[in-house]
């Protein structure tokens, strides 16, 4: 059956499609052919909205008919997040506005070395040393100590002997689009000077599991006798720090605000 005349403006598709599209300022894939009906011959004005920090993303006008826009989303958009339902809006020239929902926008991606991991990305082993005395983990971020401006790093001390473990970061907590992509990992070695009456328990390495990072972490320990003046000494230490590389919308803040 013929489609009858068209009586305002009407959005029909976007590059072929009734909804669905994926609206994005990637330069690879940022060309959209809207094609409907009384647009008008003089050219208007398009832009999609939705959730975004800027409310609404401008559309640059390439061509312009009364059936048919060519148009791209402005390559300088940035802070915004992915979003899964945006309405394209239509504004003609000296004609009502037409919108249709159902569209997507998809931000471009950077990568960026993470300046800080939140604490609640970090969940430490439960450890007790020999004394049956809890150690704590010291986490900071940025590094600090002997691992300065590092993402992360994490030190535990103690004089009593404790065993090695696995500290876990958990970087579902980011924003949605994020995801951790590159890692760097350090750890703290007892100086050679110090290893008398030297005790190592576990292993120092970082893993990927998933998207997320598991660390298993050594403990390093000696003892001097007294000598003169000086009194014995135990000392029990563990230190490690990440530097991680995350992938995400561009201009963003990875974390939750």
């Amino acid at each position: 059956m013929a489609q009858g005349p068209c009586l305002r403006p009407t959005i029909g598709t976007v590059n072929g499609q009734a909804k669905g599209t994926v609206f994005t300022p990637d330069p690879q894939f940022n060309l959209y052919t809207i094609k409907g009906c009384m647009f008008g011959d003089t050219q208007g004005q398009a832009y999609i909205y939705g959730p975004f920090a800027t409310g609404q993303v401008s559309l640059q006008i390439e061509f312009w008919s009364d059936t048919q826009i060519i148009a791209k989303v402005n390559p300088q958009v940035t802070g915004e997040l992915d979003q899964s339902n945006v309405t394209l809006v239509v504004v003609p020239s000296g004609a009502p506005q037409v919108q249709k929902a159902g569209f997507k926008f998809y931000a471009v991606r950077e990568t960026m070395l993470l300046a800080k991991i939140l604490p609640s990305v970090f969940v430490p082993a439960a450890v007790t040393d020999m004394a049956n005395h809890p150690v704590l983990a010291q986490y900071s971020s940025p590094g600090s100590g002997y691992f300065p401006g590092r993402s992360a790093s994490v030190v535990r001390d103690a004089t009593s002997v404790f065993n090695g473990g696995q500290d876990f970061f958990d970087f579902s907590k980011m924003k949605p689009g994020f995801i951790a992509e590159s890692m760097v990992f350090e750890y703290w070695d007892m100086p050679p000077e110090q290893r008398v009456n030297f005790q190592e328990n576990g292993v120092s390495n970082a893993e990927w599991v998933g998207d997320n990072i598991r660390v298993s972490w050594k403990m390093q320990h000696f003892h001097t006798s007294p000598f003169l003046t000086a009194p014995a000494r135990d000392d029990s230490q563990s230190g490690y720090a990440l530097n991680v590389w995350v992938s995400g919308p561009r201009g963003v803040s990875p974390w939750p605000n």
